[in-house]
């Protein structure tokens, strides 16, 4: 019997987490998040030029310089990454159109976007701008015009509902969206395969999130919860009422011998 009531007390517990869980997301699509992450949120963003609010703890983000080897086995190819992981190049092998055997130079540099053009439309710049660009020795450019690179940014964590996509521009005057962009929230970043290097930034657009209209969901499922938690205890006071009468019974019948 105590298992019985256990697995009674379970269902009413999973019912109740439902009807909780339904009306948290209802209220809100941003308590629409799982309970359980796998990992914490990332690191907070380097700023060039932080907000107000957060100019006390920013911290300078990271620039680099990479040699680019072109030489056989690598070609070139590699995860070319700032050191604080908030600008990536990822190039696959041959697709700098460069001699084999000499070298590159490739350069990531973080700016502040106040410096440069807006994007057009509702976008606006999230973060920093990022300028990337491989060149010789001789200080010539050289673009991944053999096979597409791939470009990842972050973003800085945002409490709004927004859309987010990788930014391109040859300098830094007009912005183009890079086509087939991947945006990825849970790790604050977009990434897209590109042919051209230059300047690079995300756009971020803001959502409007539209009420839901009033239905009776969320209060069915209350009656819901109400009705078979109560239709349970009912069953489980019918039982312990039962067990009374039987026990004295038993006790009335064991007095009369």
């Amino acid at each position: 019997m105590r298992g019985k009531r256990e697995a009674v007390a379970g269902a009413i517990i999973v019912a109740a987490y439902i009807a909780s869980a339904a009306i948290s997301g209802h209220l809100s699509v941003l308590a629409r998040r799982p309970l359980l992450e796998g990992s914490g949120p990332p690191p907070p963003y380097r700023w060039v030029k932080p907000p107000a609010s957060l100019a006390a703890t920013n911290q300078k983000p990271d620039s680099v310089k990479i040699p680019v080897k072109l030489s056989p086995p690598e070609r070139g190819a590699g995860v070319y990454s700032t050191q604080d992981l908030q600008a990536t190049l990822v190039v696959e092998p041959g697709s700098f159109a460069a001699p084999e055997t000499g070298s590159l130079t490739l350069s990531v540099t973080p700016l502040d976007p106040a410096q440069f053009a807006a994007p057009a439309g509702k976008l606006t710049i999230a973060g920093n701008v990022y300028k990337i660009e491989a060149r010789t020795a001789a200080g010539a450019l050289v673009e991944p015009s053999k096979e597409p690179a791939h470009a990842v940014l972050v973003y800085p964590l945002t409490t709004v509902l927004a859309t987010h996509t990788l930014l391109t521009s040859p300098d830094a005057r007009t912005w183009t969206p890079v086509p087939g962009t991947n945006d990825s929230p849970a790790t604050q970043q977009v990434s897209a395969d590109v042919t051209k290097l230059g300047y690079f930034a995300v756009g971020e657009a803001k959502r409007k999130v539209t009420p839901p209209k009033k239905s009776g969901g969320v209060v069915t499922v209350i009656v819901v919860v109400v009705v078979v938690g109560g239709a349970l205890g009912a069953v489980l006071w019918r039982r312990k009422l039962e067990r009374r009468r039987r026990a004295a019974r038993k006790r009335r019948g064991t007095k009369r011998r």
